[in-house]
């Protein structure tokens, strides 16, 4: 089945290849995300200043089937020193995948630390980032 994941992933400044991106959701349908993107690029504190940094990223997760309502988020964040290198390893449908995922993954890269390494449960069609949010300069 496919996924499909609404992000907002704003560069940091014009110099660099830094963003800041936030994770809004994962949604069953392109027209579900596509009408969480409208409502928060119109009315979202800091989403409505920036709508055109959303992007949908579909993904087709074996195993997920229709009216499931889980799915398991294998990511990575490594500190760099003046920012955090993070993404997304892969999507699974039950937790034991997803564990799996992350220590094949560990072994790949002994460098990297285990902890750098996360699984976190999505809920298919919630919402997140309800409030907006805010920038400021330095």
């Amino acid at each position: 089945m496919k996924i499909y994941e609404l992000i907002h992933k704003r560069p940091v400044d014009e110099t660099t290849d830094h963003f800041e991106t936030k994770q809004i959701g994962i949604y069953s349908s392109y027209e579900n995300a596509h009408a969480v993107k409208e409502t928060y690029a119109k009315e979202l504190e800091g989403f409505k200043d920036y709508p055109q940094y959303f992007e949908i990223e579909q993904t087709d997760v074996k195993g997920l089937n229709l009216g499931d309502t889980v799915v398991y988020q294998v990511e990575f964040e490594i500190n760099k020193g003046d920012y955090e290198l993070i993404g997304t390893i892969g999507f699974f449908p039950i937790l034991e995948e997803a564990e799996q995922a992350k220590r094949i993954y560990l072994a790949a890269y002994p460098n990297i630390p285990e902890s750098a390494i996360t699984v976190g449960k999505c809920i298919i069609d919630k919402s997140y980032w309800v409030d907006g949010f805010f920038t400021y300069t330095y």
